[in-house]
């Protein structure tokens, strides 16, 4: 038996946002448990679920979508959302009464972020909604293996979205900057573009020692952001119209994996 396409989401930076905060939450939590296997299942499932189900209502407004994507669509979206369910419900009846207010927050933020890009353009908004919502599975598998830690779940979920923040506002900033079609940028042109992405890693890094400051999270969560916040800086004056985006999401995915790593590193030894 041939089962029909599964409908994939074509933003691939994305795998990365859901991947990354699970393991970063899994491997700093107190104790690794079985229940993590089952989180990170139903999230995938959950994930996987979100472009048949928008297939599914894209077609239900009037819009034509080809057969086959339509027709991998409503074989799909049943069932990863039924194992995403089973799941879920699992550990809330084994005492994971938090992921409910997971499932809930990151519900929302999807959902308002499907309302932003109704008309199929991305916006750094919608993203940003769409980084807080996958972000999420740091502090559910922190809290997971980490019984009555809530606070420092919350944290992490802060530090994650803001991390992530960090490459949409960067990536959009190179969106815009490509759009112009031009190879020199002047100064002027380079701040205009790159305002914003600067003044957003200025707030991240302050944001991150006020909490540092606060002892709510280990000094050396601030270190983490470092290497992605001089690579903005370094793009930013080295801005021009000629943006290679394949090598940019190899090297977004690297700064990823290496906040991941020393963020583990801080939170283990913290713990």
């Amino acid at each position: 038996m041939k089962f029909p396409r599964l409908p994939l989401t074509r933003e691939h930076g994305s795998w990365a946002v859901l991947a990354v905060p699970l393991a970063v939450g899994t491997a700093s939590s107190v104790q690794v448990r079985w229940e993590h296997a089952a989180l990170a299942i139903a999230a995938m499932a959950a994930f996987l679920s979100h472009v048949p189900i928008r297939v599914i209502l894209e077609h239900v407004a009037g819009r034509r979508r080809d057969d086959a994507l339509l027709r991998g669509a409503r074989w799909w979206a049943p069932i990863l959302v039924g194992v995403a369910l089973a799941l879920t419900s699992v550990l809330v009846l084994r005492g994971a009464t938090f992921l409910l207010s997971c499932v809930l927050i990151g519900g929302a933020t999807l959902a308002v972020r499907s309302t932003l890009q109704r008309s199929g353009k991305r916006s750094s908004l919608g993203d940003l909604f769409a980084v807080a919502g996958l972000s999420l599975g740091a502090p559910a598998a922190f809290a997971l293996g980490s019984r009555g830690m809530k606070d420092s779940a919350f944290i992490l979920w802060v530090e994650m979205f803001l991390f992530f923040g960090c490459t949409v506002v960067y990536v959009h900033m190179k969106i815009r900057a490509a759009a112009q079609k031009l190879h020199a940028f002047s100064v002027r042109d380079r701040i205009q573009f790159g305002w914003v992405t600067l003044a957003y890693h200025v707030a991240v890094m302050a944001i991150v020692a006020v909490v540092v400051s606060a002892q709510r999270t280990p000094v050396l969560a601030l270190a983490a952001y470092l290497p992605m916040s001089i690579h903005a800086v370094v793009g930013t004056i080295r801005l021009t119209g000629a943006v290679q985006f394949k090598r940019l999401g190899f090297m977004l995915l690297a700064h990823s994996a290496a906040f991941g790593a020393l963020l583990v590193w801080a939170w283990k030894g913290a713990v």
